[in-house]
């Protein structure tokens, strides 16, 4: 994939958020209803949080640009993945 122009490695940003995944998955699910709930809740937000850097990444792989027919917009592309993530505040 690519580092964007803003320093961020998003490769290594994809394989650190994987591996939290699988950490996170390999232990036992809460019996109880409501941390059971609470568990699906958040393999739900990581898994959106690696599809938005997935998306994130492919957006400024080498000719990424020319494929697209519209310019890319960066800051949406940041919000969109902020929004994904559980409690984001879009205000920094």
């Amino acid at each position: 994939m690519s580092q964007a122009s803003h320093g961020l490695d998003l490769d290594r940003l994809i394989v650190l958020a994987a591996d939290r995944y699988r950490q996170f998955t390999n232990t036992v699910a809460p019996d109880d209803a409501r941390d059971f709930t609470a568990y699906c809740t958040a393999c739900k937000a990581a898994i959106a949080h690696l599809d938005q850097l997935i998306r994130f990444a492919q957006a400024f792989e080498p000719g990424a640009a020319s494929n697209q027919s519209s310019p890319i917009d960066l800051d949406a592309l940041i919000s969109e993945a902020q929004a994904s993530l559980p409690n984001s505040h879009s205000g920094k």
